[in-house]
């Protein structure tokens, strides 16, 4: 069991600098934001706020329920996956790493209705937005495979939401290219 708890730390602490540096990236993004928000070097920062005010506007407060929001494994998915989406853009290649982009699998596990799905999501909306904003105009930026028919359906109801709303956000803000769609 100690050899167990040493790998596990290991992978734990691999993680945590994974979402450190996805927040490294934000960080310097948004500082680069406020000197000059059309700056490639601010994409990501700009992709982060149009992730934002997709979700907010797809989730609104119920009455009598708590505020709709992040879940702290859920930020901690999509700022571990940030770096690997970045790095697309030539001003955040030294983002690449191989052995997390190229030769693992991420793996969310835990119960039905913990968020699984909204933490994908968030990372697919955030490679929509950063896609676009980068120049690219259409085409697919993600592919999802369901093993259950009668979770597709649902799973399909929930992204077409979420992309809907964060067309809407596409296109208040003016960002260019083809409207976000959905396949099925």
């Amino acid at each position: 069991q100690r050899d167990q708890f040493q790998t596990d730390l290991i992978a734990w602490n691999y993680e945590a600098r994974r979402v450190e540096l996805g927040v490294s990236v934000l960080t310097r993004s948004q500082a680069e934001w406020r000197v000059n928000p059309t700056s490639n070097r601010a994409i990501p920062y700009r992709a982060w706020l149009l992730l934002n005010r997709a979700f907010d506007r797809a989730n609104p407060p119920c009455e009598n329920q708590p505020l709709p929001g992040w879940r702290l494994f859920q930020l901690a998915f999509i700022l571990a996956h940030l770096p690997t989406l970045v790095s697309r853009l030539p001003e955040f290649e030294a983002e690449f790493r191989a052995d997390f982009d190229e030769d693992a699998a991420s793996l969310l596990y835990m119960s039905t209705g913990g968020g699984k799905t909204e933490a994908f999501f968030g990372t697919v909306v955030f490679a929509l937005f950063l896609d676009r904003l980068r120049g690219k105009r259409r085409g697919v930026s993600a592919m999802m495979h369901y093993p259950l028919r009668l979770l597709t359906v649902q799973q399909a109801q929930r992204l077409a939401r979420v992309l809907a709303h964060a067309e809407m956000v596409r296109r208040a803000e003016r960002i260019e290219g083809a409207p976000f769609e959905i396949g099925f």
